[in-house]
């Protein structure tokens, strides 16, 4: 019963609460007024920036103020005035720590910024920046605004940031990532599917194809943007048949370019079309139609235009001699140029007091010093670490040079070597020639001796016949004559067959010994031919380094001036001393160990007998400092 009691009068208590809690709750003054903000700043930013001016900022809560701020400086940058930073650094920094989006909402895909709050804050900031100077900081910050895009599936805020980055790139005159980003925000406007933004995009396409002169690309890109300017409202219109007229006039195309331009201000006139028009007219000499041009730029309040208008109509009256209007003119233009640096200092003034108030929050000085240790910490890291490889390379770098010592000494030693073997091998040939002329001549003498023993057996034979024909009558002496003949024939013939195989034995062993010697000279010429061959791919390498290595010992020795040696000039001096002087200073060099280019230079130039003030100025030191390299020769010098 008593818990029945309690529990009737615990349900009234609690709705009364709750209904205080209620009436104590004031409703936000955003509301509605942000969302219709919200979907106005695109085509209307006039009427977003009139709703605004009538919030209390001071009422809002932080979300809203960062809403607030970022749809405050979308209007002012759109409508050309002067923008406070403070509201839209607000707003980054609450985006930042809110990637999650925002409470209410307002991060949706239909929102006409996007749905990526903070990547539409870092863009905002980042033009605002740009258009007062600031092009380092606000290309950062397009860079961080697109990586934040690229995560996101916001095309609208991906196109603004591809258009502007594109006009930053043009701006530095950096034509191939103009090229890439126009081509990149084509392709995004083609995914929205606006024709108004892809006409733009094809207009950015044509310039950067202008600026690198491939205008024959910039004439199909315009033929393409014609059919697509029928569906366009007049202003859109007219602003695009501008920006086709400017493209015109950069590369010289004057007639096309005023048509161009008559048809845009018969649909709507702006400022710069009769800027442009302005240019063109004082490009042409006519310079009354071109005071016209610049003075009905100025019936438009835009300040960026006004100056170049007047700074323009300055020169022409000066050209006219009429002193007064150009002066007058002339101080117009200082005066809003002024203006406009006035209010860029206001803003960078409210940017400091801001980011005062943010330096003493607790939190965030917290925040600062840990990242600070950190920064310190890692800076400390990497000059550590750089010292290391500076050292390390440093060593590296020694005992590359002592490697190059030692291989200059030895290729001196090895090219001393090949000339002794070249040598060799002359002697050799010389040799197998007057050897092949010895077995010549003895192959000759053989040769005859068998001719005389030839005609000696044809004496024989005749005298034989001889006797024949006086021994007729005598029968016996006949007979015995005709054995002693028969037993001579056979003693010539027996004679004669050792002699043919003896010059067969003697012409095949000569044979063999030409080719044995033949072989022998074409080896010894491929020898000789490999052994030229390296010496002149040496003499290639080495042929620039002891061409300056010689230029530089005669003037030492001839005692002129040769000024600080790089360190080029004295690795090619001290090889081509080595070289030249090898006989001579290799025993030196071999009292000592690891000496560097510097030392083995104060050794040269000792031996030379140099002074101290020229041998100073060749190595770059001072004099006191030549005792510093004779006692560390001292200390290379090797013990015995």
């Amino acid at each position: 019963m008593t818990n029945n009691i309690a529990t009737r009068l615990l349900t009234p208590c609690i709705l009364l609460l709750l209904l205080m809690l209620a009436a104590c709750h004031k409703p936000s003054p955003w509301g509605r007024q942000g969302e219709i903000a919200d979907s106005l700043i695109e085509q209307h930013p006039d009427s977003v920036l009139h709703l605004l001016q009538d919030i209390d900022y001071n009422a809002l809560d932080e979300e809203d103020q960062a809403h607030y701020g970022l749809l405050l400086t979308a209007a002012r940058y759109k409508l050309y005035q002067p923008v406070d930073t403070a509201f839209i650094n607000r707003s980054i920094d609450y985006y930042s720590s809110h990637l999650r989006g925002d409470k209410r909402g307002w991060g949706s895909n239909s929102s006409p910024l996007g749905g990526d709050k903070r990547g539409a804050s870092l863009y905002y900031k980042a033009v605002v920046l740009y258009d007062l100077g600031k092009k380092q900081e606000a290309t950062l910050l397009l860079k961080q605004a697109e990586q934040q895009a690229e995560r996101s599936d916001d095309e609208l805020l991906r196109n603004k940031i591809y258009e502007n980055l594109e006009r930053v790139n043009d701006d530095a005159h950096n034509s191939f990532l103009a090229l890439k980003y126009s081509k990149l925000f084509l392709r995004s406007s083609q995914i929205l599917k606006d024709t108004s933004t892809i006409v733009r995009a094809l207009d950015h396409l044509a310039t950067s194809y202008a600026h690198m002169d491939l205008y024959d690309s910039v004439d199909y890109i315009h033929n393409c943007i014609h059919p697509l300017l029928a569906t366009m409202a007049d202003s859109s219109k007219a602003y695009t048949l501008g920006n086709l007229a400017s493209r015109l006039f950069t590369i010289g195309k004057y007639e096309r370019a005023k048509i161009l331009l008559n048809e845009a201000i018969r649909l709507h006139p702006l400022p710069h079309l009769f800027f442009i028009q302005g240019k063109i007219a004082e490009k042409e000499n006519n310079y009354s139609e071109a005071e016209k041009s610049y003075l009905r730029t100025l019936d438009f309040d835009v300040p960026s235009f006004n100056v170049k208008a007047c700074r323009r109509l300055s020169k022409i009256y000066e050209l006219r001699n009429n002193q007064q209007l150009h002066l007058k003119y002339l101080h117009l233009a200082d005066s809003i140029q002024n203006a406009l640096t006035r209010n860029a200092h206001l803003s960078e003034l409210t940017v400091t007091q801001y980011e005062y108030e943010k330096v003493i929050d607790l939190r965030d000085r917290k925040r600062s010093i840990i990242i600070g240790a950190i920064v310190i910490f890692m800076l400390a890291a990497i000059i550590v670490g750089i010292l290391v490889r500076w050292s390390a390379a440093k060593k590296r770098h020694r005992k590359m040079e002592q490697e190059h010592l030692a291989e200059t000494l030895s290729m001196a030693s090895l090219l001393s070597s090949y000339e002794k073997q070249i040598q060799n091998l002359i002697a050799k040939e010389e040799y197998y020639v007057s050897t092949r002329l010895n077995l010549k001549q003895q192959v000759e003498k053989q040769k005859q001796a068998l001719y005389e023993s030839r005609h000696e057996s044809d004496i024989l034979r005749k005298e034989t016949v001889k006797l024949q024909e006086h021994l007729q009558g005598l029968q016996k002496a006949h007979s015995q004559l005709e054995k002693k003949t028969e037993s001579q024939e056979w003693q010539m013939n027996e004679i004669r067959e050792t002699m043919c195989g003896e010059i067969e034995r003697l012409t095949e062993q000569h044979h063999s010994e030409i080719k044995r010697l033949t072989d022998m000279i074409i080896s010894s010429r491929q020898e000789q031919e490999k052994l030229r061959r390296i010496i002149d791919e040496q003499q290639k390498d080495k042929s620039k380094s002891l061409a300056n290595g010689h230029a530089i010992y005669d003037k030492i020795s001839n005692c002129q001036d040769v000024g600080y040696l790089t360190k080029e000039d004295i690795v090619d001096f001290t090889d081509y001393y080595i070289i030249a002087f090898y006989d001579e200073f290799a025993p030196i060099l071999s009292h000592y160990q690891h000496l560097s280019r510097q030392e083995l230079l104060y050794l040269i130039l000792v031996r030379m007998k140099v002074d101290e003030g020229m041998s100073a100025k060749i190595m770059g030191i001072q004099i006191p400092t030549l005792r510093t390299y004779r006692n560390r020769l001292k200390k290379r010098e090797k013990s015995e």
